[in-house]
């Protein structure tokens, strides 16, 4: 007897539903109980209603279908929010997770991770604009930006090329005027107010 998959899908819906509105009957319960202490304002039916609104089980679909959509569909999408390429991307959080040993949070990967950091620094966002996207706390979003950030920057022996200076040889009619300079040479415009 063959069972279709819509039908699991539906039953298994069914359960979490369920499940739900069990656990909301017992923490309502313990909360009832917990209001004849001596701390009601702390324990009441309001402030249990307004944490069940932030359930991980309602959250975690949205935090994956985001997580493809930066990362999975295409290309263009995943440049133009994180200014780097899948494959990029893909190579960068293997350097971080390997070299570095930036490790999966408890709910958080080490893809998230680097991606919550890229959008910040890609998009200067802020970090409750962040939380916001990615339906994460501030908390969650400020560690796991920090983590990434000290990663990157142990691994900037790695990351980061080290300028040479140009020799006194040099018959480039390009860098000849430029005998002993340092650093980007190369045709980057680097904007500087001089005070």
């Amino acid at each position: 007897m063959r069972v279709s998959m819509a039908r699991i899908c539906r039953r298994k819906a069914e359960i979490v539903l369920v499940m739900k509105e069990i656990i909301f009957e017992i923490i309502f319960m313990l909360t009832m109980l917990l209001n004849r202490c001596r701390h009601r304002s702390r324990f009441s039916v309001a402030n249990v209603q307004r944490l069940m609104r932030y359930w991980m089980v309602d959250r975690i679909p949205q935090q994956v279908e985001h997580m493809k959509e930066l990362t999975e569909l295409s290309d263009v999408d995943c440049f133009n929010n994180l200014r780097m390429n899948r494959n990029t991307f893909n190579h960068f959080c293997y350097l971080l997770r390997h070299s570095g040993g930036l490790v999966d949070g408890r709910y958080v990967s080490v893809g998230e991770q680097v991606v919550i950091f890229l959008s910040v620094l890609s998009h200067h966002s802020k970090v409750r604009v962040v939380n916001f996207f990615f339906k994460r706390s501030s908390h969650t979003v400020h560690q796991h930006f920090h983590n990434v950030l000290r990663v990157v920057l142990n691994l900037h022996g790695i990351l980061l090329a080290t300028p040479t200076p140009v020799d006194d040889e040099c018959t480039h009619p390009r860098w000849k005027h430029f005998k002993g300079c340092l650093g980007a040479l190369d045709g980057t415009l680097i904007d500087v107010t001089v005070p």
